[in-house]
């Protein structure tokens, strides 16, 4: 996990208590992904910085330090032996760890939301105007933007289901929208949360949800044949609901 403390912890799951503090950022941590293998942790911070972790050595100091970004780095994802990073600064950095290579789209606005799709063609890029892009991630080009929600103020995550036919994205509204992929239309909406719905996350067939008002919704959500094709999205039944809670480490 991490936060405003500029730290990175590790926490055993079943215990509920920390294994292992990370420190070096000089700024409040945004977002956190694991190695291929796990054997690395990445965090992106306000400090324009992207870090990497050794999870096997004993060290609490960064072994790696990228420093291109211009502002606050929001989002990363690993891809393959690519990392990429999403800035306030609108850029979409593509790390080709093997190659040590550098390759930057520009957006122009902040990139507030990456993930990749399943065979790691595209990237879904969300910005901080209100659209969502499907970016081919060998051209950079932007094949279809998705728009209908509310995403000008905070970083709010977008994703694509587990068949790669559906997009889901939270919104400013407290709602959840969901998109047709190849037509790019919205396909279902759903207001659930009493504020404003910063993440979502597909597990196979439950999506799970997480808002400013303190809680984490499971879902059940299965896809409707239409016409041959699966498009619509219908809510199942809602499994559980989690609310937040603070603990002093």
């Amino acid at each position: 996990s991490c936060g405003g403390d500029k730290h990175l912890f590790l926490w055993d799951v079943l215990s509920g208590q920390v294994i292992r503090r990370f420190e070096g950022h000089d700024r409040s941590v945004n977002a956190l992904a694991f190695g291929p293998r796990q054997e690395v942790a990445l965090s992106a911070s306000h400090d324009k910085t992207v870090r990497v972790w050794d999870m096997r050595s004993h060290t609490k100091r960064p072994i790696q330090m990228m420093a291109d970004a211009t502002d606050s780095v929001l989002c990363i994802c690993v891809v393959g032996d690519e990392i990429i990073t999403g800035s306030a600064d609108g850029a979409l950095r593509k790390y080709d760890v093997r190659r040590g290579q550098l390759c930057t789209d520009c957006f122009p606005h902040p990139v507030g939301s990456i993930s990749s799709s399943r065979d790691n063609q595209c990237i879904l890029v969300s910005t901080l105007n209100h659209k969502i892009s499907l970016v081919e991630s060998q051209t950079g080009h932007v094949l279809t933007s998705f728009t209908g929600h509310v995403n000008d103020r905070f970083k709010v995550q977008s994703a694509l289901d587990p068949s790669g036919s559906i997009v889901a994205s939270g919104s400013e509204d407290n709602s959840l929208f969901f998109w047709d992929l190849v037509e790019a239309r919205v396909c279902h909406t759903m207001q659930h949360h009493s504020s404003p719905v910063f993440c979502v996350q597909f597990f196979e067939d439950t999506l799970v949800t997480a808002s400013a008002d303190g809680m984490l919704k499971v879902w059940r959500i299965a896809l409707e044949s239409s016409g041959g094709a699966q498009t619509p999205l219908r809510e199942g039944g809602k499994l559980e609901t989690m609310h937040a809670s603070r603990r002093s480490v």
